[in-house]
């Protein structure tokens, strides 16, 4: 038989009026808990806006002229390591065609040239990349490779401005894109 001084803790505590053991687990617990809630709302509260996702960017981009020719396609896609590649392909047709309005009768593509993106990089919403054309047979006195570059400023949704500027070219060609 044993002693009575030598009962059980929870038994001497409850005896003592002292709160038991569970109690205060579950109180620290609890207070641990409610801390670690308020500094992830305050940590949410300051954090920055997350940036858009993959898919704000990826997809097929059409540019057409206010006359309704389709002047260039720019297929990106995700690159599996948070980056981006793609191509541009741009179409040159049968006949000058009116920049401005509607032209008589429909242009036939008469030759289409592409290129894979080089130097990809995305920054604050805004798509800069290089493509190498080479024309099929350049004209004397002119590089067999040209090296044009691009810069793609997302507007939101389907919408986008390219800008493709050449080293010869005074002033870059402008072309609103569309998301297909």
């Amino acid at each position: 038989m044993r002693p009575k001084t030598h009962r059980p803790c929870a038994t001497r505590a409850r005896n003592a009026g002292a709160s038991s053991a569970c109690a205060l687990s579950a109180a620290l617990l609890f207070f641990a808990a409610t801390s670690a809630r308020a500094q992830q709302t305050a940590a949410a509260d300051t954090a920055k806006p997350a940036a858009p996702s993959a898919d704000a960017y990826v997809g097929t981009w059409e540019a057409t002229l206010p006359s309704g020719p389709r002047v260039a396609t720019l297929a990106l896609v995700s690159d599996g390591a948070g980056g981006y590649a793609g191509a541009l392909v741009g179409y040159e047709y049968d006949r000058p065609v009116n920049m401005e309005g509607p032209s008589s009768g429909t242009p036939k593509v008469a030759m289409r040239w592409g290129s894979l993106l080089k130097d990809v990089r995305l920054e604050a919403g805004t798509m800069t990349f290089k493509v190498t054309l080479r024309p099929p047979s350049p004209p004397p006195g002119m590089p067999a490779t040209i090296e044009i570059s691009a810069e793609v400023k997302f507007a939101g949704g389907d919408a986008a401005v390219l800008r493709l500027s050449h080293p010869r070219k005074p002033e870059p060609l402008v072309l609103k894109l569309v998301r297909e």
